[in-house]
């Protein structure tokens, strides 16, 4: 496979593992303590009466997440003593599995308000309404900022809004996050030139911002970026997305921007950032950068304090 295709192919499918090499997303395990809320517009109180209650609740998975890209409820059931984790939940409160059963599934992720809408059935009596539910979610999102600032924000915002099938947003997303990066460098490659040494002014093209840092960024001893066997496809791409993100600026006459452009500009970001940070510039060393990192292993857990009790 030629290398512009491998790059391309390879980093276009990486979603995760790129966010999470870059500090723009973590995968964790969660678990809150909550209460059952009852769907109480589809069905009455019974008090101790047995019944079917539909539950229809809205958890947030605390307050320092600032996107949401995927969470899936791993496990769900009674909280009661000496529980372990990763032991399974149990899901009712008597050795009868009809009596004070419960299920649970996300119903929908408001990956931007970072809440969770659940849908779930309670088969039992009052008293099973005022018992704590644990609830384990496997949650990937963005919540704190890594090794990009701003730039890793706006790329994990891109993301969201690529998860969303919302193909514009995210290509604006990772264009801003691209600008980011390379002023960020800009500043630094600045910074440690002497006296009368050429710099990289503030209002140069993108494009040769690009160039520049990524020279700069090569190895004592480099032949250049004309032996860098993608630089020409690169090149072309991003001249693409400069125009396109000019002409919508602009409001000017455009192609619809569609997933593959926002692939696209993911890609041209994936490859600076590895660049900039120190991978190797050819399409195997950008691989095995991203490669190097294993965002499988095992999620870390949080554990969430109770929440005050509701009255039912």
């Amino acid at each position: 496979m030629k290398a512009p295709k491998l790059i391309y192919e390879t980093l276009g499918r990486s979603r995760e593992q790129i966010l999470t090499r870059l500090g723009a997303a973590e995968r964790v395990m969660v678990t809150e303590r909550t209460q059952m809320e009852p769907d109480y517009e589809a069905v009455a109180y019974a008090g101790m009466d047995d019944r079917d209650y539909p539950l229809w609740q809205t958890e947030r998975i605390g307050d320092d997440w600032l996107f949401l890209h995927e969470v899936d409820l791993d496990d769900y059931g009674y909280d009661v003593d000496d529980v372990i984790d990763n032991q399974e939940l149990p899901k009712s409160t008597t050795g009868d599995s009809d009596m004070g059963s419960v299920r649970y599934e996300v119903e929908f992720v408001d990956r931007f308000a970072c809440r969770l809408f659940l849908r779930g059935h309670l088969k039992g009596a009052s008293h099973e309404l005022l018992l704590d539910i644990l609830l384990r979610f496997n949650v990937l999102g963005y919540r704190r900022s890594g090794m990009l600032g701003y730039a890793g924000e706006t790329l994990a915002e891109g993301y969201a809004f690529e998860l969303e099938g919302r193909s514009k947003q995210a290509f604006f997303c990772y264009f801003s996050a691209l600008e980011s990066l390379l002023e960020v460098r800009r500043r630094a490659f600045n910074a440690l030139q002497t006296p009368g040494a050429d710099s990289i002014p503030e209002n140069e093209r993108l494009p040769e911002k690009l160039r520049l840092l990524v020279v700069a960024a090569l190895p004592p001893g480099h032949p250049g970026l004309n032996r860098v066997s993608y630089w020409g496809w690169l090149k072309g791409r991003f001249a693409r997305m400069e125009r396109q993100r000019n002409a919508v600026a602009h409001n000017e006459p455009h192609d619809p921007i569609t997933t593959a452009d926002a692939t696209d500009a993911f890609v041209v970001f994936a490859i600076a950032a590895a660049i900039l940070h120190g991978a190797p510039a050819d399409a195997s060393g950008i691989i095995d950068w991203y490669n190097n990192y294993d965002p499988r292993r095992r999620p870390s857990p949080v554990r969430r304090r109770a929440r005050p009790w509701r009255l039912v």
